[in-house]
């Protein structure tokens, strides 16, 4: 009974792949944790980022804080008003077909289109991160199910393990009490 015991183990750890339970179940929930933990977080980082996608959407991009703390942005609207300015300022002094009105004029669209090209690239920086995000989200919710189920798959052969293993632990006591039993036999028997 031992030896069909110890070979019914033996052929279940193979077919498993199980060595032991004792660690494993640990560090399948430990990695459960670990992967509900930065699902949690994408999921959070995704939704500020529909957030902001929604205001991109609908053109609000002046309070958006990626473009009011963006250097770039600021010093390319600081360069736009000065020029604006110095429209302004020219516009007392010239008539509006003056070389130095339409060459201000021409300053000023450029200063405009930069201004627009950069406010169009940190949109698209939104946008790129909010479907990065997404997709993020998505594997780690699909690591994370795979990860349950090889929990619950852990579980189960966990406890056909824990079966097998009390069924080799109790023939080796019976095995152990027997040959102990023969042993003070034998020695009664020479006494």
């Amino acid at each position: 009974k031992v030896e069909k015991s110890e070979e019914a183990l033996q052929r279940f750890r193979q077919k498993y792949g199980v060595v032991s339970m004792e660690g494993s179940q640990n560090i399948v929930t430990d990695r459960m944790v670990d992967l509900n933990k930065r699902l949690t977080e994408t999921r959070a980082k995704r939704i500020e980022l529909e957030s902001l996608t929604r205001m991109v959407k609908d053109k609000n991009f002046e309070y958006l804080s990626q473009i009011i703390g963006n250097s770039l942005i600021l010093q390319l609207k600081g360069r736009l008003e000065g020029l604006e300015a110095e429209q302004a300022r020219l516009a007392t002094l010239f008539k509006r077909d003056h070389p130095r009105i339409i060459e201000s004029n021409q300053q000023i669209n450029e200063a405009r289109r930069r201004l627009r090209l950069e406010i169009g690239n940190v949109v698209r920086g939104i946008d790129s991160d909010f479907f990065a995000t997404r997709a993020r989200e998505a594997a780690l919710q699909a690591e994370a199910d795979q990860q349950q189920q090889a929990a619950l798959n852990l579980k189960e052969v966990g406890i056909q393990y824990t079966v097998l293993q009390s069924e080799l632990d109790a023939n080796h006591a019976v095995y152990d009490n027997v040959a102990q039993r023969l042993n003070q036999t034998t020695i009664s028997n020479d006494s």
